[in-house]
């Protein structure tokens, strides 16, 4: 991160009244600017504060070859808001919200996803790239909630709702949606059957992703009703033999 030059250059420290420091700074992060406003209290129990923050057109290619990341094929423009109530020395104690948006990219392929697609017996769904990505959520309790997850590709989109807590520790609820059925067209039947599924019943085959980002385990949750809600009887046809297979 790097201040702002020229006349935009803007960093300010204030003691109020009250005994609250204003801090304001406006710096570039990896090609995008970053916009951060902490209003806080030095002396209050556990200092009390008030955080925004704003990241504009930050470029991830340069984020990920400045991180030590193991991926490394990642692009796109991220673009954030995060506003944080609460004492900065009790973050159990804080409340926020936020979202974050990542458009024209290459999201690179994470180990999430890959479980997905082997539990969904569709491997070659691992060279899938994302290419947009979007969330809004909240903090409470050290951990990050979201209702409204989205990653965008071509052939598919993957929506999911759940959290990821302040030591990485997970409980996710993994929507797949296929957009282009004839993706499978060269493999078997139990395939080709289950992607017809995946194509025509959103939310019916879902995975719940629980355990830490380092070790995430994966279940398989059918929902038998959005079937009946949002397919025909030609696909209902010869269902039951799919089904069997895949809780197997």
């Amino acid at each position: 991160v790097r201040p702002a030059g020229g006349e935009d250059e803007r960093r300010t420290v204030r003691q109020g009244e009250e005994d609250m420091s204003h801090i304001s700074l406006k710096a570039f992060l990896n090609d995008g600017e970053l916009l951060l406003d902490l209003l806080a209290d030095p002396r209050g129990e556990n200092i009390p504060a008030l955080l925004s923050a704003e990241l504009t057109g930050a470029d991830l290619a340069k984020m990920s070859r400045d991180a030590a990341w193991p991926q490394k094929d990642i692009s796109g423009l991220l673009n954030a808001r995060l506003k944080i109530d609460g004492p900065l020395l009790k973050s159990e104690a804080a409340t926020g919200q936020g979202n974050f948006t990542i458009t024209g990219g290459q999201i690179w392929k994470l180990k999430l996803l890959k479980g997905i697609w082997q539990i969904l017996l569709i491997p070659e769904l691992e060279n899938v790239v994302f290419t947009e990505a979007s969330a809004s959520f909240n903090i409470r309790k050290n951990k990050l909630i979201t209702q409204d997850l989205l990653l965008k590709s071509q052939p598919l989109d993957v929506a999911g709702a759940g959290w990821i807590d302040i030591d990485r520790n997970l409980d996710m609820m993994i929507s797949p949606r296929v957009h282009q059925l004839e993706i499978l067209q060269s493999q078997g039947n139990l395939q080709k059957g289950l992607t017809a599924l995946l194509g025509q019943a959103d939310g019916y085959i879902n995975i719940q992703i629980t355990g830490s980002l380092a070790k995430p385990e994966f279940k398989k949750v059918l929902t038998p009703g959005k079937l009946l809600e949002k397919t025909t009887g030609t696909l209902l046809e010869g269902v039951q033999g799919i089904l069997e297979n895949i809780l197997q």
